[in-house]
């Protein structure tokens, strides 16, 4: 429900025109975009580039530490999970610098009570959404 409830939403605002019913035109659109192909290609060739560059690189390091010295083991597996564990870190200190900019400039409006209600520290629901 929690990823399914966004997409449906927003799947049905992208189809659904008021007084028309439902059209894909958005999406046909996109695809006759100039330059879409180009984009999409890019985007999905970087992807299976990086994740590649990644498996080339972690596994035979893994492979290599778990049969050979043990000195080096933590070291390395901690550097080859950098990558699962960077992005997560950096998206909550987004996340906490935008609400903590908030309550400054939301204070006479309703939702103030619902930038601190995010920002309890007894709960941390920022760290449940993100």
């Amino acid at each position: 429900m929690y990823f399914l409830t966004p997409l449906i939403s927003s799947f049905v605002f992208t189809v659904h025109v008021p007084g028309q019913g439902l059209t894909f035109a958005a999406y046909s659109g996109i695809l006759s975009a100039d330059g879409f192909t180009e984009s999409l290609f890019l985007s999905l060739s970087l992807a299976a580039a990086t994740i590649a560059l990644a498996l080339l690189l972690v596994v035979p390091a893994l492979v290599a530490v778990r049969l050979g010295p043990p000195r080096l083991r933590a070291v390395v597996e901690i550097v080859c999970m950098l990558p699962l564990v960077v992005p997560p870190i950096a998206l909550v200190t987004g996340i906490a610098t935008v609400l903590r900019w908030g309550p400054d400039h939301f204070s006479r409006t309703p939702l103030y009570q619902t930038f601190l209600a995010v920002q309890n520290e007894s709960f941390p629901v920022v760290l449940v959404l993100a």
